[in-house]
C-alpha cells in the first residue's frame, strides 16, 4: 500500500497546477537564485568577450565593404575572407570553450538551489537563500562532474555525426564530390545528432534533482536518470516541450525589441530578464516530473515529503507554513 504521505500520480493538468502553485508559493527566493545566476553569466559573457582579441572580423568586413552593392566577392576575396575565417577558429573554440564552462558551472549551481528550495516547500515550507547555496555549493563537485559527462557525450555525437566532414572535405581533392559528399554527410549527420541528443537529453532530463535527492554523481546519477525516464519519454518529452513553449513566450519580447530597433534593451532583457522568470518555471517542473516518476515507479511506498526530509536533511513539519 503506498504511504499516504506520498505525492499522488499527477496527469498533465495536475503538474502545471502544481507548477504555479509552487512557483507562486516560493517566488522570492527562486527569482533571486536565478537573477543572481543571470547576472553572473552574463557578466562573464560580457567579460570573456571584452578579455579575448577581437579576432578578424573587423578585415572581413572590410573586405565586405569593398564588394559593390548586389554583387559577389572575387575568387581573391573569398580565398582571403575564408583564410580570415580559418586563423579565427582557434579563438572562436577558446571563447566558446570559456563561455560553456561558465555558463554550465552557474547553471549547474544554481539548479542545486533550486532543487533545495523546491524540495524544502514540501517539508519545512521557508528556507533561507543562504541555506540553498550552500546546500548546491556541497553539492557542486557531483553537479558540475554529472553535467560535464552528460554535455561531453552529446559534444561527442556531434562532433561525430556532424563535424566528421569537414574533416573528410580537407582530405579530398575533387571538389564536385567533395560538395556532394560533404552536403550529404552533413545533413543526414545534422538529422542524425539533433534525433540522439533530443532522446538522450530527455532520458538526462533529471540528473539535477538525482543529484540533490538521490546523492549521486556521475555515471551513476545519468543511470538514474535513464531508469526513471524509462516508459515515460514520450510523456516527459510533451510536457517540456509545452513548458518550452512557456519559456519561448517569455523570451520572445526580446525580439520585438531588436526588431524595434532597441538592441540593447533587447540584450538586457534576453540575458536577464527573460532567465530571472522561465528559469524557475523549468526546475519546478522539473522537480515535479522527478517526484511524479518516483512515485510511479517507488511501489509500494512512492515518494513525498517523508523521503525528501530525509534525502535533505529536514525534520518534517505538520503545519503550514506560508510564504
Amino acid at each position: 500500500m503506498q504511504n499516504e504521505t506520498a505525492f499522488p500520480e499527477r496527469g498533465i493538468n495536475e503538474l502545471f497546477s502544481e507548477l504555479w502553485s509552487v512557483y507562486l508559493a516560493r517566488v522570492v527566493r527562486l527569482v533571486v537564485i536565478a537573477f543572481v545566476s543571470a547576472v553572473i553569466i552574463f557578466g562573464a559573457v560580457s567579460g570573456i568577450d571584452a578579455i579575448l582579441p577581437e579576432g578578424n572580423d573587423a578585415q572581413i568586413n572590410a573586405i565586405l565593404a569593398t564588394v559593390p552593392e548586389g554583387q559577389l566577392p572575387t575568387e581573391e576575396q573569398s580565398a582571403e575572407i575564408s583564410q580570415l575565417q580559418l586563423d579565427d577558429i582557434p579563438l572562436d573554440l577558446l571563447e566558446l570553450s570559456l563561455v560553456l564552462i561558465a555558463t554550465v558551472s552557474v547553471s549547474a549551481l544554481a539548479a542545486g538551489a533550486y532543487m533545495y528550495v523546491i524540495g524544502a516547500h514540501y517539508v519545512v515550507g521557508r528556507v533561507l537563500i543562504s541555506e540553498a547555496l550552500a546546500f548546491a555549493v556541497a553539492r557542486a563537485g557531483a553537479l558540475l562532474v554529472t553535467t560535464v559527462m552528460a554535455m561531453g557525450t552529446v559534444f561527442a555525437v556531434w562532433a561525430v555525426l556532424f563535424f566528421v566532414p569537414f574533416v573528410i572535405a580537407n582530405a579530398m581533392s575533387d571538389v564536385e564530390l567533395l560538395l556532394a559528399l560533404f552536403g550529404l554527410l552533413s545533413f543526414t549527420g545534422l538529422v542524425g545528432a539533433v534525433v540522439i541528443t533530443v532522446y538522450v537529453l530527455i532520458r538526462w532530463t533529471f540528473v539535477w534533482p538525482v543529484v540533490a535527492f538521490d546523492g549521486l554523481i556521475g555515471v551513476a546519477a545519468l543511470r538514474r536518470s535513464w531508469q526513471l525516464t524509462e516508459g515515460f519519454w514520450w510523456r516527459t518529452f510533451g510536457i517540456l516541450i509545452i513548458v518550452a513553449l512557456a519559456v519561448f513566450a517569455v523570451q520572445f519580447p526580446s525580439v520585438i525589441f531588436a526588431a524595434a530597433g532597441l538592441e540593447t534593451v533587447g540584450t538586457w532583457y534576453s540575458n536577464l530578464v527573460a532567465p530571472t522568470v522561465a528559469g524557475p518555471i523549468q526546475a519546478v517542473m522539473i522537480f515535479l516530473l522527478y517526484a511524479d516518476l518516483r512515485t510511479r515507479k517507488e511501489t509500494p511506498t512512492g515518494y513525498g515529503p517523508d523521503q525528501i526530509a530525509q534525502e535533505l536533511g529536514f525534520q518534517p513539519q505538520t503545519w503550514d507554513d506560508a510564504p
